[in-house]
């Protein structure tokens, strides 16, 4: 999933996924340097809450958990 911030200046948004998530990472835009997404920043099984520089653009892998 990437993601940016078109209004120049620093903000908060929210991931939101219609299952749940079972890993987040973090990468650099070649999708490459893996880190995990701080725990804090999960707000829900689902959802997780992401802060932007001005400008600044994030790509996230992430894997859901099976729907059963």
């Amino acid at each position: 999933v990437r993601t940016y911030d078109s209004h120049g200046s620093e903000t908060r948004a929210s991931l939101d996924f219609s299952s749940s998530v079972e890993t987040c990472f973090e990468t650099n835009l070649m999708e490459e340097n893996e880190k995990p997404v701080n725990k804090v920043e999960k707000t829900e099984d689902s959802q997780f809450s992401l802060h932007y520089k001005s400008y600044e653009i994030k790509t996230h892998k992430v894997s859901l958990k099976p729907q059963m």
